[in-house]
């Protein structure tokens, strides 16, 4: 390492020390040298007295001058060589040495297994795996952090990390966690093989290949039990891994099934059922509680038999005494059970009671009923007929009765009332093509809308009618008028009226448009006069402004006065160029709450704009103050700089003169031994 010393701030050093008369003492050998002005001296060296001294200096670093210097004798002028700070020998100044051998110790660097040391000029290495830092890399994961002890950072990383893909690679086998797609890809447990999931394994996860593997041996090894028993407690068919099919075979035509998806249905074929049962041989057993007996013809009055929990009972059948018989006789096909009259009402029924005959009742070709005697045949009434027998006598008399309802139409010719009301009539078609009757209401609806339509009071009369309208005007001359023929009348000769007034009316309106187009025009002026915002320096103000509305236009000229920040006083007037004129006048106040106003300072409480010029006049007072303040940091920042520059250059020459000293012993001892 080498240093240069300033050759022209050295000889300023020495020869300001001398100007200063600075005895430079302690040189080997011992002697002095007075100030350049002082008086002369006899210089002593090694004892003895010389008057002869010359100066000589060491070649390329001290240069010596002797000149005449009249009576005062030589003078001697000792400066620095330019070449002196390359020449120069600090091997032995310790705080030059002391420096030299920290810089050169250069920097440690510290990680977690050892420590690195690069010297000035040395490049420190920090490197990762990536061979490129330009894509895929982000450090949003990692951070620096100052460490606890204080003498260096932490290289931190986040607790909860992002990656866009994670990759764990040992050898050949590699695990992709891809966070775009959502997969781990990798995984080399694709199998289910000896002692999965047992032990270590039982955390480890699973790929989708073992689950299809899992899934087809639960599918191949699960084991169903068919059964009829819903507890179980009964044996069922066992379906295993090696007989997985089930097949349900109906025993004969009567049992039916029937597979749809996933759904298997079983039932009975009602028709080969019964065909079944009327054929077979066996008994029919296991009849639970009752059963219903009917004839051959299935009539709906079926006789239910209850069973006293017997399989095999002994069913008897008995009929009424004198009046039902029961015969049972055994055929091949099994008993027949015949139910029939007792003969003696089969007797009585041929020949009546007396043995003298019987009867028989039909009434519209039906089904004739044989009477026999002693029987009572009752007539009795109908829907709007009656059956009288007049004093309990033999004649039997059937009559309409007063007030018939039919369900149906009633067809009648020549119909005759004797003034009478028909009640009760349904409303009729009402059309161009309708034959229909038509009943009171629709009449009284026709009858109500010609009145509502003739207006004037005109209502229905309790006889249908329509009374006659009332029409009053009140500019029509001639009263009221009670029919519309008569009202139209009037009102087509006030129309004839109006008619041939019209062109006064017409005349009326040419002037009420100009006068519309004027009174537009004047407030569109007047509209135009804007007054500006409050100025305390200039509170009152001139407007003018132009209107225009359909072809006619004006001027207005106005006036504004602020009597205070909220009190204005203000007016106008606008003239057409036909001479019309329009003015206005008003005054403005501002209101507001006195609690609100209280909370502004005092100064401000004039408004806003009184507001702006106190605050103007305060800003320019504070930038005055500002600019004195700076004026005076200034100052003292100046000062403070020249205390420092003093202070740095004392420093300097202090350690300027030290080194001087330094090296001028160095010379002089050098000189010595010369």
């Amino acid at each position: 390492m080498k240093y240069k010393v300033n050759t022209a701030n050295l000889n300023t050093a020495i020869n300001n020390q001398i100007a200063s008369n600075t005895t430079v003492q302690n040189l080997a050998g011992g002697f002095t040298v007075s100030n350049e002005a002082g008086t002369k001296q006899d210089i002593t060296l090694g004892g003895a007295s010389k008057k002869n001294i010359k100066f000589a200096g060491e070649t390329g670093k001290i240069d010596v001058t002797v000149a005449a210097d009249g009576s005062d004798g030589a003078k001697v002028t000792v400066s620095a060589n330019p070449n002196l700070g390359q020449n120069i020998d600090i091997s032995n100044n310790s705080a030059i040495t002391t420096i030299t051998g920290t810089l050169s110790g250069g920097l440690n660097f510290a990680g977690n297994d050892g420590a690195v040391n690069r010297t000035l000029g040395q490049t420190l290495n920090l490197k990762g795996g990536l061979a490129s830092v330009t894509s895929g890399a982000s450090g949003k994961n990692l951070g620096v952090k100052k460490n606890a002890a204080g003498d260096g950072f932490d290289l931190v990383m986040s607790e909860t990390p992002e990656f866009a893909s994670v990759t764990v690679k040992s050898g050949a086998n590699e695990i992709k966690l891809n966070g775009a797609t959502g997969t781990i890809a990798g995984l080399s447990n694709t199998t289910l093989d000896a002692g999965w999931g047992e032990n270590a394994r039982a955390g480890q996860a699973a790929t989708e290949g073992q689950l299809k593997a899992a899934a087809l041996a639960a599918g191949q090894n699960a084991t169903y039990t068919i059964g009829a028993d819903p507890h179980g407690s009964a044996p069922g068919i066992l379906l295993d891994s090696a007989h997985k099919r089930l097949d349900i075979i109906p025993t004969g035509d009567v049992i039916t099934t029937a597979v749809s998806g996933r759904t298997l249905r079983v039932g009975l074929d009602p028709a080969k059922l019964q065909t079944l049962i009327n054929t077979t041989t066996a008994p029919i057993t296991n009849i639970s509680a009752k059963f219903s007996v009917s004839d051959g013809a299935s009539t709906p009055h079926s006789h239910t038999v209850t069973l006293a929990q017997n399989q095999t009972p002994n069913i008897q059948f008995v009929g009424a005494s004198n009046q039902i018989v029961t015969n049972v006789t055994t055929t091949p096909a099994g008993g027949v059970v015949t139910i029939g009259l007792h003969q003696d009402i089969l007797d009585a029924i041929a020949n009546g009671s007396g043995g003298s005959g019987a009867w028989n009742l039909q009434t519209n070709g039906d089904t004739a009923t044989p009477i026999g005697n002693g029987d009572t045949v009752q007539f009795k009434n109908g829907r709007n007929v009656t059956v009288t027998r007049p004093h309990n006598g033999k004649d039997v008399t059937v009559s309409v009765v007063d007030a018939p309802v039919f369900a149906g139409k009633v067809s009648a010719q020549g119909f005759d009332a004797t003034h009478h009301k028909i009640e009760n009539v349904k409303a009729g078609d009402v059309s161009a093509a309708s034959t229909d009757a038509i009943n009171g209401a629709q009449l009284w609806k026709a009858s109500s809308s010609l009145a509502t339509h003739l207006g004037g009071g005109s209502s229905v009369n309790p006889d249908g009618t329509v009374s006659a309208p009332t029409y009053k005007f009140k500019y029509v001359d001639g009263g009221s008028y009670n029919t519309v023929g008569d009202a139209l009348s009037a009102v087509d000769k006030q129309f004839g009226k109006v008619y041939n007034n019209f062109g006064n009316v017409y005349n009326q309106m040419g002037e009420l448009r100009r006068d519309l187009k004027n009174v537009g025009a004047l407030g569109s002026a007047l509209s135009a006069l804007k007054p500006m915002q409050y100025d305390p320096l200039e509170p009152s103000q001139l407007m003018a402004g132009f209107g225009t509305y359909k072809g006619e236009y004006a001027l207005a000229l106005g006036w504004a006065h602020y009597v205070k920040e909220d009190f204005m006083v203000h007016a106008g007037v606008s003239v057409t160029h036909h001479g019309e004129s329009m003015a206005n006048a008003g005054l403005t106040w501002k209101i507001g709450r006195k609690a609100d106003k209280e909370q502004i300072p005092e100064r401000y409480r004039k408004g806003p704009m009184s507001s702006v010029y106190v605050m103007q006049k305060e800003n320019a007072q504070l930038q005055a103050q500002v600019a004195s303040m700076e004026k005076t940091n200034s100052h003292q920042a100046e000062e403070i700089a020249e205390m420092k520059a003093m202070l740095t250059r004392e420093i300097h020459e202090r350690a300027e003169m030290k080194a001087r000293m330094a090296e001028l012993e160095r010379l002089l001892r050098a000189s010595k031994r010369r």
